[in-house]
């Protein structure tokens, strides 16, 4: 499958309003979970489609969505899997990360084990991600935000470096 036609099958997904039901339902699921009051309608405009493809029968799409609600806005990522039994969408994480779905999967246990360890809890939440500074080919830095179920939050500095022919290495620090 060519990255047009991942794209094309992705927009005719977003189109079903059943999928868009179902974007909603995790979107106010999640927000429920990270504490934030529901006031008014949401407004949940696709941004952004990166084609990302996985070897074998197993084809996703990652949708940057964004919600506006109360005169804000926030984004979520989203994770659209699409196989030869249909497709499943799952929510990835909020904010602005420039992280791909195989690095972001990658650097989450990490991350929430060590929120964990700062909140002192065995759950937690993503509540933000978003980009520090700028986004150079040789790295950047995020500030990813997390909640507790008690509901206090902590701050961890995500660093990605990069260098040629050595894939994206990241540490992390508390803020």
């Amino acid at each position: 499958m060519t990255h047009e036609q991942l794209i094309e099958l992705t927009r005719g997904a977003l189109a079903n309003q059943n999928i868009m039901q179902l974007i909603f339902n995790q979107i106010f699921k999640y927000d429920c979970n990270i504490k934030e009051e529901f006031k008014g309608d949401y407004n949940i405009l696709p941004e952004m489609i990166y084609p990302f493809q996985i070897a074998g029968d197993v084809v996703i799409s990652t949708v940057k969505m964004k919600t506006q609600r109360d005169g804000r806005d926030k984004y979520y990522s989203f994770l659209f899997f699409f196989t030869s039994q249909g497709i499943d969408i799952k929510i990835s994480h909020p904010g602005s990360s420039n992280t791909d779905p195989l690095l972001f999967r990658d650097i989450f246990p990490a991350a929430a084990g060590m929120a964990a360890g700062q909140l002192g809890s065995d759950i937690v939440y993503l509540k933000e991600t978003a980009v520090v500074g700028d986004i150079t080919p040789s790295g950047w830095t995020e500030r990813w935000q997390w909640i507790s179920g008690e509901g206090k939050t902590t701050e961890t500095d995500v660093s990605f470096s990069s260098e040629a022919g050595a894939g994206v290495s990241y540490s992390l620090k508390a803020a």
